[in-house]
């Protein structure tokens, strides 16, 4: 996915991060609504508005971080905006206070006082630096956020509920022929349709449809609601995007690399994987970026970069690692 990430920097020079940002958004509303074919399930009107929420809130998340990436390396921006799902884990941790749950967040707020220190003339806030690491947390805010709103309208629908990296994917988002979301339960009330579709999305024919494939239709319906929603913002901005077939193929390669071909392989990962395992992959992302962001931009780290890294790359370790008692 930062392979993604990356092409999109090297567009950077040609329209704003905004608007390159945006052009994602709407080549990966195309190429998802032509693979996930929502049109041929049945939607109700909770499950329609619930995939327009999450776009509008997956499409703040990435404008946000490429304005980041605008002005920061790959990997600092990664690392800082992971700080959003380790707070999103330790506050939602129920189990009694531990060495563990006490060295997550500090480890994260310390990695962003390392790479800020090295990065950040704080003297001059509205330098590129600073602006970078601001845009960073707040794309991590705004992590979190769309974490806490999906757990809670999954759990909803009896189903648990996983927010994928950069894709920014949830799964449990159902879709019902004719009932409520649908879930594992059969409890009373809000859940009737879980019993009345013996708890399987079905298309309009009646066939069951599989998870990835209910995903990716509510991905797609999200994506389309974020590609008209932030129109306004990216579209001023994007018309040096299309004026020759090379940067509408370097778009096309973003769109592609950061939200189609991510999403497919989460899915397939978390099927095969062990959730300490899926965690422990989670947490080297930040180390990824900072690879990626080496090899692909020339973007050689600081020691403060690199240590800072490694302390949110262990904060998320930390804030993901199951308890030995669960």
């Amino acid at each position: 996915m930062y392979y993604g990430a990356a092409l999109a920097v090297g567009l950077f020079a040609t329209a704003s991060a905004v608007s390159v940002g945006w052009a994602r958004l709407v080549v990966a509303a195309v190429v998802l609504v032509a693979l996930a074919r929502p049109w041929q399930l049945t939607w109700t009107r909770r499950s329609l508005g619930v995939a327009a929420l999450f776009g509008i809130l997956l499409g703040g998340m990435n404008l946000l971080f490429y304005v980041a990436i605008d002005h920061l390396p790959l990997g600092a921006a990664v690392a800082i905006e992971f700080t959003g799902p380790v707070a999103v884990a330790v506050a939602s941790d129920r189990s009694p206070w531990s060495a563990q749950r006490l060295l997550a967040p500090l480890l994260a707020a310390g990695g962003v006082a390392v790479i800020s220190l090295g990065e950040v003339d704080w003297a001059h806030l509205g330098s590129g630096s600073a602006v970078g690491v601001l845009f960073a947390l707040a794309a991590g805010a705004a992590w979190a956020g769309y974490m806490v709103v999906g757990r809670r309208i999954a759990a909803r629908a009896g189903e648990v509920a996983s927010v994928e990296p950069d894709t920014g994917a949830v799964v449990g988002l159902d879709v019902a022929d004719g009932g409520a979301p649908v879930g594992d339960h059969t409890g009373d009330g809000d859940h009737a349709g879980d019993r009345e579709t013996g708890g399987e999305v079905r298309a309009r024919g009646g066939r069951p449809v599989g998870a990835l494939r209910r995903g990716m239709a509510s991905l797609a319906l999200g994506m389309v609601t974020a590609a008209v929603g932030y129109a306004v913002v990216g579209l001023p901005d994007a018309a040096p995007l299309v004026t020759d077939a090379h940067t509408v193929a370097l778009v096309l390669g973003v769109a592609v690399l950061s939200s189609v071909v991510p999403y497919a392989l989460d899915q397939v990962a978390m099927k095969r994987l062990s959730t300490s395992v899926f965690a422990l992959l989670n947490a080297l992302l930040p180390a990824t970026a900072t690879l990626v962001g080496f090899l692909s931009l020339r973007q050689l780290p600081s020691v403060g970069e690199l240590l800072g890294v490694v302390a949110i790359s262990a904060a998320v370790a930390l804030a993901t690692r199951p308890h030995a008692d669960a």
